[in-house]
């Protein structure tokens, strides 16, 4: 947790490679890509800088090292920037190799749903839903007050349930279709 340490050696790392680079061609290495999303987690996670994070990020991303978890981040600033674009690319990208991953889904929601594309975001609820459903089931009664991984559930599953009513309601108002706010 010496995190201060920790991004001054990765940026001392960074920059030998970086100043090799220049001198002669280097080819894109999982390794130094790791270098980059280590030293970004640091600005994403502890000193809130989006910005500087998303250009290491995505410095990562070229060097090969290309995880769904990087790609979550990257959207989710994209997301923050309000760019539906950026964010519908990254989301999609991460998405495309974790499908079970209810963060990247619910995300992926968000942003159909913020470019406007209701119906997709509405398919898109629905199959989360179907998952926190079936996940409700091989749970049994859940204890959120007790148990850190059911409380974390609830609220996915609370989250997920209104924004799809949010897009059923937006869609009937829309459409006339009162049938949706049912």
């Amino acid at each position: 947790k010496e995190y201060l340490k920790a991004q001054a050696l990765l940026g001392e790392g960074i920059a030998l490679y970086e100043k090799q680079r220049e001198n002669r061609g280097v080819r894109p290495d999982p390794l130094v890509g790791k270098l980059y999303s280590d030293y970004a987690d640091i600005d994403y996670f502890i000193s809130n800088d989006l910005e500087r994070s998303l250009e290491n990020y995505q410095k990562a991303v070229t060097e090969l090292n290309d995880t769904p978890s990087i790609r979550y981040r990257i959207g989710y600033i994209h997301y923050r920037n309000q760019d539906w674009e950026s964010a519908m690319e990254s989301f999609s990208l991460g998405y495309a190799r974790a499908p079970s991953d209810v963060n990247l889904a619910y995300s992926f929601g968000n942003t159909l749903f913020r470019k406007g594309n209701l119906y997709l975001a509405q398919g898109h609820y629905e199959r989360l839903m179907e998952k926190l459903e079936a996940e409700k089931i091989r749970k049994g009664i859940v204890f959120p007050q007790t148990r850190v991984d059911h409380g974390s559930f609830v609220q996915q599953y609370m989250r997920a349930a209104n924004n799809l009513g949010v897009t059923l309601n937006r869609l009937a108002v829309r459409t006339g279709d009162s049938r949706k706010n049912a």
